[in-house]
């Protein structure tokens, strides 16, 4: 087994909120998908070590190699926390519990919590606006630039090669082992690269996700019709186009002087029902095209009003409205019963609470990076 050790350069972070000690991005090169019928000749990984980040790799040189370097590589992450890959989950990790099962090693991979950024980039690849999602072409998208020029199956007859020639000292076996080295380093560079990706979209579900009201900067506009919320962010924007749904758009600003997520809405002036959940306590006044509560029923002629149903009991409200992706934080008012789309009233109840406008704020946003594609 032969080891490769170096110093990286530090320009790049772990994942947001975790320890940089704690953490091993990891990568492996193998001579097909099965485990029981190929060959694992390479492990290599990056992590932080006394202010610094460093590559470590173990290469299998012979067929007889690929126990000891498994056995490196579990004693080495032994006190890590944070395994970090990519696709590691579906075939990494599956594979490497083969081999360690196969040559009666222990490999406690449940004690790890694995991150694996190929799932979160799927979750949110319109969003992102990523055309595949193979690491290369994610690294592409972010201006990283590979010395490495070739893929992990068109390595596999280079590693036959080297196999045949590993008892020789040709220039060809050396210039063999470096492009297989390459490659590797290459992987884990990037990968460790990309997680400003990933720190990203992170940043933004928690944005989302956290119940603290949020600062929100809000402009209305009646005579154009729209309505701006703008926050400030303290992390790097990676997101720059416009997105747009239908009733609202969002833009992620990045400034010199403060990074920012503006959210445009539409209003719109109209008439609106706002429906009653408790009909039943409800009387319907057809002639009138309203309800009022059983408490005053008994006031009103018998063939003048009927029992409230579900699709009837509402009160009608004139003004400006927004949409709402989603119902559960403010009054819901719709066009009929039956519609699918729902709007919040503007009035000064919602605009002057901090509270009302942090919930519409995340529902859009939450809306827009999980459904709305590119403008």
């Amino acid at each position: 087994m032969i080891i490769e050790q170096k110093a990286l350069d530090n320009c790049f972070k772990p994942p947001t909120g975790i320890s940089s000690e704690e953490t091993v991005y990891f990568d492996i090169e193998t001579t097909g998908f099965s485990a029981d019928v190929t060959a694992l000749y390479l492990i290599g990984c990056i992590y932080f070590k006394k202010g610094e980040w460093q590559l470590l790799q173990w290469f299998a040189e012979d067929n007889k190699s690929e126990k000891e370097a498994l056995s490196a590589f579990s004693d080495f992450i032994k006190d890590k926390k944070y395994l970090i890959c990519y696709n590691g989950t579906t075939f990494d990790l599956p594979y490497l519990r083969k081999k360690y099962e196969k040559h009666g090693l222990i490999f406690q991979s449940y004690k790890y919590e694995i991150i694996d950024f190929y799932r979160v980039f799927a979750s949110y690849k319109d969003f992102l606006g990523l055309k595949g999602l193979k690491q290369k072409d994610i690294e592409k998208s972010l201006g990283i630039i590979r010395e490495d020029k070739f893929s992990g199956g068109e390595l596999i007859e280079w590693y036959s090669k080297y196999l045949k020639l590993r008892f020789s000292d040709s220039s060809e076996k050396e210039e063999i082992y470096k492009t297989l080295i390459l490659h590797n380093s290459d992987d884990l560079a990037g990968l460790a690269r990309l997680t400003k990706l990933y720190n990203f979209i992170k940043e933004l579900e928690t944005l989302i996700n956290s119940g603290d009201e949020l600062e929100i900067d809000c402009v209305v506009d009646y005579t154009t019709g729209k309505i701006i919320l703008s926050t400030k962010v303290d992390f790097d924007i990676l997101r720059k186009d416009e997105l747009r749904g239908d009733g609202f758009s969002c833009c992620f600003i990045d400034e010199s002087t403060a990074n920012r997520i503006d959210l445009n809405l539409d209003m719109y002036e109209t008439e609106l029902k706002l429906f009653y959940k408790d009909y039943k306590n409800y009387y319907y006044l057809p002639k009138e095209d309203m309800v009022i509560h059983k408490s005053l029923a008994a006031f009103v002629d018998k063939e003048n009003k009927v029992k409230a149903s579900a699709s009837n009991c509402y009160t009608k409200h004139k003004g400006h409205f927004i949409k709402l992706p989603e119902s559960g934080f403010l009054p819901v008012f719709k066009a009929d019963y039956s519609d699918k789309t729902i709007y919040t009233l503007v009035n000064d109840k919602v605009l002057d609470s901090k509270e009302s406008l942090s919930a519409i704020f995340r529902s859009v946003l939450k809306h827009i990076i999980t459904q709305v594609s590119k403008v």
